[in-house]
């Protein structure tokens, strides 16, 4: 079975399995073949890489994050200066102008762009490159975030565990539900704040 569509299939299950867009959740797809190739797929609702990206509050409502925002602010510069247009306008520049120059998706970006960073193949020595950033907006007005890589593990006989920086770096992921599938076996795991580690093969 060609690795891609391996990955498609395992990925797809573990959806179905989970449930799709819960907040603080996400999905981990890993195909792995005997001659060391190995693809991951990290699904997630945007809400997960949000949190404390753009503000305190994270919202996965598609593109619209800071206009959001940004009317919030406005609503209580209205209600304080209530005098005229003008005193609005100068205080929803004074509180937006951080925010109008930062773009919390540039982070993220920068922070997913080394997958040997977020994920660690222990003995098996595997090297990841970003090959797919995509965030997708779902019914009901939310958002969620495809990231992927590819790459090859010198040592694939030695393939055992996985470890994970994604809690550390992003602070809205809370559980991460994985699917593991090598040339001889399959296997489900589950990462969490409290154990970042674990056995993918026996």
């Amino acid at each position: 079975m060609p690795l891609a569509t391996s990955l498609a299939s395992i990925l797809t299950a573990a959806m179905v399995q989970h449930g799709a867009h819960v907040h603080g959740e996400a999905e981990l797809a890993i195909a792995f073949t005997e001659i060391g190739g190995i693809e991951v797929q990290l699904t997630a609702p945007a809400y997960n890489f949000l949190v404390g990206q753009g503000g305190e509050d994270a919202h996965d409502h598609g593109d619209h994050d800071h206009d959001d925002h940004g009317h919030e602010h406005d609503a209580h510069g209205h209600d304080d200066h209530n005098h005229d247009e003008h005193a609005h306008d100068d205080h929803g520049h004074e509180h937006g102008h951080d925010h109008d120059h930062t773009d919390p998706w540039e982070i993220v970006e920068g922070q997913i762009a080394d997958g040997n960073v977020l994920f660690d193949f222990g003995a098996a020595e595997c090297n990841l490159s970003l090959n797919g950033f995509e965030r997708v907006n779902t019914e009901g007005g939310h958002m969620d975030v495809y990231i992927g890589y590819t790459g090859y593990c010198s040592a694939p006989d030695r393939m055992s565990t996985i470890e994970t920086t994604l809690f550390d770096t992003f602070a809205g992921m809370e559980t991460v539900n994985g699917v593991f599938i090598g040339p001889d076996q399959q296997s489900a795991f589950t990462l969490t704040r409290e154990n970042e580690r674990t056995r993918l093969t026996q």
